[in-house]
């Protein structure tokens, strides 16, 4: 990867989110002071609103790790439903029973307020976190209204936070939600990051990225042009950082040049990218006319010293047939002979034919598996494969899939078993252990290694695969809320490690445990259900580079 050209340890500007590159600016710290309050006692209703990519989910994530232990959080995250739809969720979060054959406004809010009261005699606290909050209906807007009227004579029984795009804003300032509006004890608007913000933001992920104090690699003028261009959006300033380094590293370059950032933002905005602040300047157009003028130059003299040239030097060879046949005529009888003889017998066939790759293949799944063992274990993974049990007994699990394309795979990144249909119709399991660029290396029942491009290799797969995967000691099945044991603390270990914070739970998976895993799920595109299965863990592992690289499609050894 091209951060190794500038003596960095990782990609300083990956989209992925990760807890290690948090950076605040000082509005990030009071948009997170909002949310705590909204999230107190004295709370009751707060609003945080930002445009897409500035920075809102991970505050929702340090919301979550500084909640105190005795609050019970219910995140929504796709709130796009009806009030009875919301009001469900809401009690599922909270994991409040309710007849489902009952479902309705009153039976759902009567048993919300008995689990709130029964809560506040516990001396704990109920958070309704709605993400995503532009869109929700107005009659679910107005059913969060009167949520709030669950109360005692001294407090509010629940907090609510509503957390969304510049459109929920709007939205509450419609007639129809003015009693809503009124109620919102606390809001803030976060904004993009203003010039010095953005040159601290981008020197911050360098620097954890591994740059040294020494280096520049982003100049003043090309920190002040990305600023301009993506208008100081987060997001949008990974995008582009990310590509500009790569543009450097293409042409072993150690540090930002113009030409390269003007490339790159044609790359990330393509043709909105003529419309952005300074595109066009005074330079840009007089040097393009210069280099027109150049080119017509160029080309007027280059007709006309072709002009005047004899025809017999202009005149081309019509096919390579002609080429062939003067060059054949020039040669001795016996090298001609010797060449027409090679030439018949490859068109004869005579030549024996390499025999077809997926011969080599195994029949059956059972043998791969047992091959992929023995290429772990020469690579020092001594744990067998287990694909049956539970991953008790093995650390070395799988996980059978299928894929309707070869990115779906990739994505997963682990050493898979992929399912073959040959053309006599048969199926064959080809162990897959490195993929580069758009080239396998693949195993065969010799043991040997074979490389054949994903092309190749697509027209025969059925897009079943099965992939091996690193599971914790304790695992035994999917973890959710009302788990106990090791594997939960395993979890509880792995996000306080991810955030650098102090764990969520203690060996009991809890509301706020979810969430976090509710939030890590919805960023790495996985179903956000809160539950800690093999898929979970998979990019658990990959956050925190915990997978052995013989396990990894893209890294791993092929010794």
């Amino acid at each position: 990867m091209y951060h190794q050209h500038f003596g960095l340890k990782e990609v300083p500007f990956s989209i992925k989110v990760n807890p290690g590159y948090l950076f605040m600016t000082a509005q990030h710290k009071d948009a997170l002071a909002t949310l705590l309050y909204g999230a107190s006692a004295e709370g009751g209703f707060a609003l945080l609103t930002g445009e897409v990519g500035t920075g809102k989910t991970t505050l929702i994530r340090a919301l979550l790790q500084q909640l105190p232990d005795n609050t019970d959080i219910a995140l929504v995250l796709n709130p796009a439903m009806n009030p009875i739809e919301l009001l469900a969720t809401i009690c599922d979060e909270l994991k409040i029973e309710y007849d489902a054959e009952r479902q309705s406004l009153k039976h759902l809010t009567d048993k919300l307020h008995q689990y709130l009261l029964q809560s506040y005699a516990q001396g704990r606290s109920a958070v309704v976190l709605i993400d995503e909050a532009q869109h929700l209906q107005i009659e679910a807007l107005e059913q969060i209204r009167l949520l709030t009227n669950l109360e005692t004579d001294t407090r509010k029984l629940l907090q609510i936070i509503l957390v969304g795009q510049p459109e929920l804003d709007q939205k509450l300032r419609k007639s129809e939600l003015r009693q809503l509006a009124q109620r919102i004890t606390a809001r803030f608007s976060l904004g993009p990051l203003n010039e010095q913000e953005t040159a601290a933001y981008i020197d911050h992920r360098l620097h954890v990225a591994g740059m040294t104090g020494q280096q520049t690699l982003f100049p003043a003028r090309v920190v002040k042009r990305i600023q301009r261009v993506s208008e100081g959006y987060p997001r949008l300033i990974n995008i582009l950082c990310d590509r500009i380094l790569l543009g450097c590293y293409a042409r072993k370059r150690k540090t930002v040049d113009d030409d390269v950032v003007e490339l790159a933002i044609d790359e990330v905005f393509g043709s909105d990218s003529k419309q952005l602040p300074g595109k066009q300047t005074e330079k840009s157009v007089w040097i393009a006319n210069a280099m027109a003028g150049i080119l017509l130059l160029g080309i007027a003299a280059f007709l006309l010293v072709r002009a005047n040239q004899p025809q017999s030097e202009t005149q081309t060879v019509a096919n390579d047939a002609t080429l062939i046949e003067h060059s054949a005529t020039a040669r001795p009888a016996s090298e001609q002979n010797d060449n027409q003889e090679q030439q018949e017998e490859l068109l004869s066939g005579a030549a024996t034919p390499a025999p077809e790759w997926w011969n080599a293949s195994f029949t059956d799944d059972v043998e791969a598996i047992r091959a992929v063992e023995a290429y772990f274990q020469d690579l020092g993974i001594t744990q067998p494969i287990n694909c049956k049990d539970n991953a008790t007994t093995s650390r070395i699990a799988c996980i059978s899939a299928s894929y309707d394309a070869w990115q779906d795979l990739l994505a997963l990144n682990r050493v898979s078993i992929i399912t073959l249909l040959t053309p006599g119709r048969f199926n064959a399991y080809v162990p897959l252990i490195k993929v580069e660029n758009n080239t396998a290396t693949l195993l065969n029942r010799e043991g040997e290694k074979q490389t054949r491009t994903l092309s190749d290799i697509g027209s025969l797969w059925t897009g079943e695969a099965r992939s091996f995967w690193l599971a914790p000691a304790a695992y035994e099945k999917p973890i959710a809320v009302g788990s106990r044991g090791p594997a939960v603390q395993w979890v509880a270990n792995q996000f306080a490690e991810l955030d650098q914070r102090a764990p969520l739970a203690q060996q009991a998976f809890n509301g706020a445990l979810s969430a976090r895993v509710k939030l890590f799920q919805r960023d790495f595109s996985l179903d956000a259900d809160g539950i800690v299965g093999a898929n979970t863990i998979l990019k658990l592992n990959d956050a925190l580079q915990g997978a052995p690289e013989a396990l990894l499609l893209t890294k791993g050894a092929t010794q």
